[in-house]
């Protein structure tokens, strides 16, 4: 039997093991996925030493590790390299490959309902996910595209644009990256967007902060109608932004779906068959 699964710290919390399973089942593959929970300072050990012995065939990433494990890897295919992030894992012929999906699960549900080129865009957030729905975006050559984050200098302060030398090194890299504005989240009201995109986790409910679920960094009054939101929170299914939309009369896109488009990709990449996709979403829903 083949095994596959998600590394990370935290990584009980996954839904990736019902998605994948559904489809080996399916396609009458053997093979399994699980979760494997690895310390930061266990990453190396695992993928150089565990991963060939306990015969692993493929791995997603998440946090903490999607950039630190690019040290350990023999491989690292272009766009991984573009996003400076790797969430998918491949063993093959004694050689561990790097590659990064996340891009895909923003793209395509977002092209499935609009449009994107020539269009105004706002990103909440500048971290992995952000960097992914950036450079999904720019295939696309947008009017514009805003990256709007909670402390985007040392010395911010709510109320006007911030000039580029007062924005931290790390935004002015994204800046720089995307060829993107990079300004603070007080700043919202100035930005007027077709496609506002939330790539944090502001919303994601769990047991620790129940009242998660009622947390947004987009106000009700910001959404209009013409708008098209996106969010990459996926539990709850529906988050306080996607359900604003909803009443403000936006399209929405779920956070289900990028998880899904990303792991029809990465189970594509590992097995070379094409993924079940009805089969691996009702696998997903059945566990939000």
């Amino acid at each position: 039997m083949d095994i596959y699964g998600i590394i990370g710290y935290p990584a009980k919390h996954s839904r990736s093991p019902s998605i994948h399973n559904a489809a080996f089942k399916h396609l009458k593959i053997d093979a399994e996925y699980k979760i494997f929970e690895v310390a930061p300072e266990n990453l190396e050990k695992f993928l150089k030493e565990e991963m060939p012995a306990k015969g692993i065939k493929g791995l997603s990433v998440t946090i903490p590790h999607k950039i630190e494990c690019m040290k350990f890897l023999d491989e690292i295919k272009t766009t991984a390299k573009d996003l400076g992030a790797v969430n998918t894992i491949k063993y093959e012929n004694g050689k561990l490959i790097g590659e990064n999906f996340d891009w895909v699960g923003v793209y395509k549900p977002l092209k499935e309902i609009t449009e994107i080129e020539n269009k105004h865009i706002v990103i909440c957030g500048a971290g992995g996910a952000a960097r992914a729905a950036a450079y999904a975006i720019t295939r696309e050559n947008p009017s514009s595209l805003t990256v709007l984050v909670r402390n985007p200098s040392a010395d911010s302060h709510p109320g006007g644009n911030l000039s580029t030398e007062k924005i931290l090194p790390k935004y002015q890299d994204f800046a720089k990256t995307f060829n993107c504005r990079v300004d603070s989240l007080t700043n919202l009201k100035n930005y007027e967007a077709d496609i506002i995109i939330n790539a944090t986790q502001v919303g994601m409910t769990s047991q620790s902060d129940p009242s998660a679920i009622n947390q947004t960094l987009i106000p009700q009054d910001y959404l209009k109608p013409h708008m098209t939101v996106f969010e990459v929170v996926y539990a709850p299914l529906e988050t306080k932004l996607i359900l604003d939309a909803k009443q403000a009369g936006c399209k929405t896109v779920t956070g289900e779906k990028m998880l899904l488009s990303q792991a029809l990709e990465q189970f594509e990449f590992w097995t070379n068959q094409i993924a079940p996709k009805s089969v691996m979403l009702q696998a997903l829903l059945r566990n939000l």
